[in-house]
């Protein structure tokens, strides 16, 4: 178990991959996560937590809840409306943050990128 998560967006996510130059991609399979230790908010924690204005927001969802959320809500928008600067402040449904609790191993990636 990790004190601090893994960060990664549910499915690629071109607007985020350019927010800086640090950023890099692996590919997971959903199945290959262990439910009891990946939590999902939406759109990230950073602007999940702080916002109360969307049903959706200061809520952790699990792995078996993800096709209720995006049919629930009409998710995600279209990333090219969101600049990068201020973007915790518009509306920003771009993506889903999931939260890895538990070490990555090389057995989990299908290609790194």
């Amino acid at each position: 178990m990790r004190r601090t998560p893994y960060y990664l967006t549910l499915g690629s996510c071109p607007w985020f991959r350019g927010l800086n130059e640090q950023h890099r991609e692996i590919r997971l399979d959903l199945k290959d996560l262990n439910p009891e230790t990946t939590s999902i908010t939406f759109p990230d924690s950073f602007v999940t937590m702080r916002r109360p204005d969307k049903p959706y927001y200061r809520r952790l969802f699990l792995l078996s809840e993800v096709k209720d959320l995006w049919s629930a809500f009409d998710l995600p928008r279209d990333p090219h409306e969101v600049p990068y600067d201020g973007y915790w402040r518009s509306e920003f449904e771009i993506y889903a943050e999931v939260q890895v609790w538990e070490e990555l191993t090389p057995r989990l990636y299908s290609s790194q990128l």
